[in-house]
């Protein structure tokens, strides 16, 4: 008599259960279709249901489109603006480590080294992996989850230290301002607290106002710092570029330093991409290119 056929497993025959599909995240899709496949030998092996990735959309995140903030180019301009330089906060340093000539010459390098393959490199991804996880997504893709993990954790970090010395220096430039000098400790601690919670306001009260308020923040910072330039460069002497440092010693770690810190951070778009305007292919790279040169322009001059 013949053999009685080859019947596969049980538990290879099973079909996925309705709630394993209705539990996936939105973004994510399963294939239908039985867990049970032939190989070689005539036997049944299972195999796991293919769960593909859904490159997100804006839908995704609010499904009123019109519901949806939008950040334009000036919007995406205040805000790699902002993240990265804020001012000419800094340029004091790179100027008193080195002549201005160097500095200038620093600056220009660091620039077109640095600073535009960032940039670049920004718009790319952005573009080619659109979410709102940004560079987190990025090495996550190229690495691995534990180096993402790594990569999210060490930026959180490393913004909260960042983001802390801001108020501080607000708060003490305005006590400069109105000659007040001798507050205790405790005092000191009292008006650099206020100064941190009244900045933090906005972004509790309502995310969606705060790229208008970069906007209304950059032309009036912007408006200052316009004229002491154009009252610089009425009175601007050539000499001035070939004088030393003070003491006659130039620190290239310090003005290194420096530099790096001015002019770092262009990647800080990408975890708004989702929320930039169509086409992100023009509007992203206009916006990073648009606040390079406002950056590099305020610096220099």
């Amino acid at each position: 008599a013949a053999p009685p056929p080859l019947r596969a497993p049980d538990c290879a025959m099973e079909e996925p259960a309705p709630e394993v599909c209705s539990n996936l995240h939105p973004l994510l899709k399963q294939h239908s279709g039985s867990l049970e496949r032939k190989v070689s030998n005539g036997s049944y092996r299972r195999s796991s249901p293919r769960i593909t990735w859904k490159r997100p959309t804006s839908t995704d995140i609010c499904p009123d489109l019109s519901l949806a903030p939008k950040l334009g180019l000036a919007a995406i301009i205040a805000m790699v603006f902002f993240n990265v330089s804020g001012g000419p906060w800094g340029s004091e340093d790179i100027f008193s480590k080195s002549d201005p000539l160097i500095g200038v010459f620093g600056i220009l390098l660091f620039t077109v080294t640095f600073c535009l393959p960032q940039t670049l490199m920004t718009a790319e991804l952005c573009c080619a992996l659109p979410s709102n996880g940004g560079y987190s997504i990025w090495v996550r893709e190229a690495f691995g989850d534990f180096w993402c993990f790594q990569e999210t954790y060490w930026q959180f970090v490393s913004g909260v230290a960042d983001a802390a010395v801001y108020p501080v220096l607000v708060c003490d430039t305005i006590l400069q301002l109105l000659d007040v000098h001798h507050l205790s400790t405790a005092d000191k601690l009292f008006w650099r607290g206020l100064t941190t919670v009244l900045l933090s306001l906005p972004t509790y009260v309502s995310g969606s106002n705060i790229p208008s308020l970069l906007v209304t923040l950059g032309i009036v910072t912007g408006v200052p710092v316009i004229a002491f330039i154009c009252v610089g460069l009425a009175r601007f002497d050539p000499a001035v570029l070939s004088e030393g440092p003070a003491g006659g010693e130039i620190h290239f770690g310090k003005f290194i330093n420096v530099l790096f810190w001015s002019l770092e951070g262009w990647d800080c778009i990408s975890t708004c991409t989702l929320l930039c305007a169509e086409p992100r292919e023009k509007t992203i790279i206009r916006g990073l290119s648009l606040a390079l040169a406002i950056a590099l322009l305020q610096y220099v001059f």
